[in-house]
């Protein structure tokens, strides 16, 4: 099995999480779909991965302000999306929130464009 994170072109950062595949290994399949989701939290990126490591999550990338964070590589899927389907065929983004339940969990707009 290959390393669970390798750095891609569009990050500057690699935090490998172990959680990879571990309900949704790809089997040589290829993404279909991409899943934004806000992190519902307002924590750097390499937070965002570190927490969902501790909890037993996975994300391809992780996205801040300044930061696109590695966790898990597209050949493998990552345990974001709540469905083993969609896991199996797509990419996941975290984004962190920039304000939390009061903002409506507001995701600032240089996360949104460094995501992009």
């Amino acid at each position: 099995m290959s390393s669970p994170a390798a750095v891609s072109p569009l990050t500057n950062k690699l935090v490998p999480n172990p959680n990879y595949s571990k309900y949704a290994d790809r089997n040589g399949g290829r993404p279909e779909f991409v899943v934004p989701h806000h992190a519902a939290g307002t924590g750097s990126a390499e937070n965002i991965i570190l927490y969902d490591k501790r909890i037993g999550l996975s994300t391809h990338y992780a996205v801040d302000r300044n930061t696109i964070a590695n966790a898990v590589s597209e050949i493998h899927g990552s345990y974001s999306a709540g469905n083993t389907e969609w896991n199996k065929k797509s990419v996941s983004f975290e984004m962190s929130n920039d304000g939390g339940a009061a903002t409506n969990w507001h995701i600032h707009e240089g996360t949104v464009e460094n995501a992009a």
